[in-house]
């Protein structure tokens, strides 16, 4: 009887061991998709700052043609 209720006890903490282990692996792949979406949300945020300040110089630049023409046309 002793040892069957020793090996019951092992068992079950065997089976809560990996309950545990289940919990901190489904955690840690949470960690991980969160690192993702901010990877990714980080990386959206680059490529609109980045076409801002492209569509800025474009501006810049298309400006300083259109002065550039009026310059030359009152000489």
């Amino acid at each position: 009887m002793q040892s069957g209720h020793a090996a019951l006890l092992g068992a079950l903490r065997r089976e809560a061991a990996a309950a545990a282990a289940g919990r901190r692996a489904s955690a840690e792949a949470e960690r991980l998709l969160g690192l993702l979406r901010q990877r990714d949300m980080d990386a959206q945020r680059a490529k609109m700052i980045l076409r801002l300040k492209e569509d800025r110089i474009a501006r810049l630049q298309a400006r300083r043609t259109q002065r550039a023409r009026w310059a030359g046309a009152t000489r």
